[in-house]
């Protein structure tokens, strides 16, 4: 056997190697908070940090539970109580969509920053009858929370994300009730783009996206991406049909919306339906960004 004969068949045994360690996409739990089990012939088995699942494999998560599995290149985060195919969670995610997503999400918030000048005449001055907080704290010659969502808007279109969400959290801390809904959202806009995407969800689900907010768009498509991202297909299917069928919906992301609502049908074990969404896409828009992605995703279907 001579020395090309040798190299050929190597190459091979690595092309096979390789080919197998792609069917196979090994994940290990990385990460779990309650119990996670591990669907095997006909019974459930626990699955223990460091285990190894396979892509084909199916788990199951109790009430409350949370687990992150990673294969090298991807995090799986699970966040809902249910059953889940790994392979459909795997397919229902898209490294190009994520970053057109993020992508676009971040012009959109950059443009929002300075828009309007939102300070108030109580600015500097002196809130002392209003009550800041369980302990009373009156806040004299300090930025108000508006201030301060301007202020973080601003440093984070100029590259400073620290000191934005410096200014978001502070925002919160000291927001009145009816500030609170915006600067949560920035806060949970900031644990989003930082990949904090537990963090994020609480923030961001924990006031509805309310129409008449100057950021209800983005509110609505970073929320459902943020699920995604969760494993919450359900909750970001909802949320987007209710976007869609709004009238007071942003039409320019509509295509993305339902981009993310295949994605979403994907994840959740229903190709059928998956399709249906992201030839929606193709017709809505065509010769965009979006369409080339949904043609990316429908050639994997």
């Amino acid at each position: 056997m001579n020395r090309k004969t040798v190299f050929i068949i190597a190459a091979l045994f690595l092309a096979v190697a390789v080919a197998s360690n792609l069917q196979a996409q090994s994940f290990i739990l990385q990460y779990s908070e309650g119990r996670v089990e591990l669907q095997s012939q006909n019974q459930w088995v626990p699955v223990c940090l460091g285990d190894t699942v396979e892509r084909g494999d199916v788990l199951r998560l109790s009430a409350g539970a949370y687990a992150e599995l990673d294969d090298g290149v991807r995090t799986l985060r699970l966040a809902e109580t249910g059953i889940f195919r790994l392979s459909n969670l795997v397919e229902g995610r898209s490294r190009q969509t994520e970053r057109n997503l993020s992508s676009m999400l971040r012009d959109r918030l950059d443009l929002l920053t300075g828009s309007q000048d939102r300070r108030t005449a109580g600015i500097g001055g002196i809130r002392g009858d209003e009550n800041l907080g369980p302990e009373g704290l009156d806040w004299v010659d300090g930025e108000s929370a508006p201030e301060l969502v301007v202020l973080g808007r601003e440093a984070l279109a100029a590259g400073d994300p620290d000191q934005a969400r410096h200014l978001f959290e502070d925002a919160v801390l000291f927001a009145f009730p009816g500030e609170e809904p915006e600067a949560t959202f920035y806060l949970g806009y900031m644990h989003y783009l930082d990949g904090e995407m537990r963090q994020a969800r609480a923030l961001l689900g924990k006031y509805p996206p309310m129409p008449d907010s100057e950021y209800y768009h983005e509110h609505v498509l970073v929320l459902a991406h943020t699920e995604l991202e969760l494993s919450m297909a359900i909750d970001a299917i909802d949320l987007l049909h209710r976007y869609v069928a709004d009238a007071r919906h942003d039409t320019e992301l509509v295509p993305t919306a339902h981009l993310l609502m295949g994605l979403g049908y994907r994840m959740s074990g229903d190709p059928v339906a998956a399709k249906e969404q992201l030839q929606h896409v193709q017709t809505i828009a065509p010769d965009t960004t979006t369409a080339t992605t949904a043609a990316e995703l429908l050639a994997d279907l």
